[in-house]
């Protein structure tokens, strides 16, 4: 996983790739981030994030994008906000983060796990 980000821990793009040797075949991921001012983004396989506007992320949503590999697997999330610190662990598409709360994501951790 890459972060971008400023000196004050505010995340503005996010890029998720997978670093173990054994792909499994479909692991692809896709995102739908909660942004200052433009509230949801659309759904995107790949990395997301606004360019040149110094938006903040507040909040994220993350899914796997193959159905067959969703049969077998889930995938985990959770983040750092801004004064919250560390949120609850989420999975498949639920909302980890903030929203209406101008509180930026500092930090996120996923993980891939079987059912």
């Amino acid at each position: 996983m890459k972060l971008s980000r400023f000196p004050n821990r505010q995340i503005l793009s996010v890029r998720i790739f997978w670093r173990n040797k054994n792909r499994l075949p479909g692991m692809e991921i896709g995102t739908i981030h909660h942004v200052q001012k433009k509230r949801w983004l659309g759904y995107r396989k790949g990395s997301q994030g606004t360019k040149g506007e110094s938006l903040r992320m507040e909040a994220v949503r993350i899914r796997i994008a193959d159905a067959a590999l969703a049969k077998t697997h889930s995938i985990m999330y959770r983040v750092h906000s801004q004064t919250y610190g560390w949120g609850a662990w989420v999975k498949d598409g639920a909302v980890a983060g903030t929203t209406g709360k101008s509180k930026r994501m500092e930090a996120i951790q996923i993980k891939l796990v079987k059912k």
